[in-house]
Order: C-alpha cells, then sequence, then structure tokens
C-alpha cells in the first residue's frame, strides 16, 4: 500500500471517531432532557389532579388545604427519581419536588392567585 493511501484509511478513521463521539454526546443529553420534561409533565399532571380536589367540595372526596397532601398511589414512581412534596407553606400552596442527583425539578401551584399559577423550573445541584 501506498503512502497516500495509508493517510487516507488514518484520516477516515478519525473522522469516523469524532462523528460518533458526537453521536453519543448528542445522545446522552437528548436522554436527560427527556427524563426532565417527563418528571416536569408528572408533576404538572399531580398538581392538576391537586387543583381538582382543592375545588372539589370536601363532602364529594375534594380537600380544602394542600397541607398534608399526598400524591395519588402509583404517580409519584417515575424512572430515575420520585416526586414527592416539598413543602406546603400555606394552605393554597403546593410545592412537589423530584432529585435526579445532578439535578432538582421543583413545580409549585398556587391557587390563591386568580386564575391560579402552575410553573415549573429545573435547577442544577453544585
Amino acid at each position: 500500500m501506498g503512502q497516500q493511501q495509508l493517510l487516507l484509511i488514518v484520516v477516515g478513521v478519525i473522522i469516523v471517531a469524532v462523528a460518533v463521539i458526537a453521536a453519543v454526546s448528542m445522545g446522552s443529553s437528548a436522554l436527560e432532557k427527556g427524563t426532565q420534561d417527563s418528571i416536569i409533565t408528572r408533576s404538572q399532571h399531580i398538581a392538576n389532579l391537586a387543583l381538582q380536589d382543592f375545588y372539589k367540595k370536601p363532602a364529594l372526596g375534594g380537600i380544602d388545604t394542600f397541607v398534608g397532601y399526598a400524591i395519588p398511589t402509583g404517580l409519584a414512581n417515575i424512572s430515575g427519581g420520585t416526586i414527592q412534596v416539598a413543602a406546603t407553606s400555606n394552605a393554597t400552596q403546593l410545592v412537589l419536588g423530584c432529585n435526579m442527583g445532578t439535578y432538582d425539578v421543583i413545580t409549585t401551584l398556587n391557587v390563591a392567585a386568580n386564575p391560579p399559577t402552575l410553573a415549573s423550573s429545573i435547577s442544577p445541584i453544585p
């Protein structure tokens, strides 16, 4: 084999290696983003169920405060973590949290606002 052919093979192998590394890196970041999105979706679903319970009359199974709120069975566990009631500072605010090791996902439902507000955030753990 000539020197030119060997050089082309080496350059080709380097290009393929760089492409594989870039693809793996993009795939892992997409997987992490997908996990974050699924946690936000699930926690907002739980918050919406809590909102329905809050507006339902207590005689029909509703609640009049978020203090002591329990997440419905089967909804707290999600791939990579567990969604928990992080805080209920007052009767009209519910905070759900999920620690994913390198970041926290926090969802806050506030029914004192008119209309009620629902917000989620992702914050890296230092």
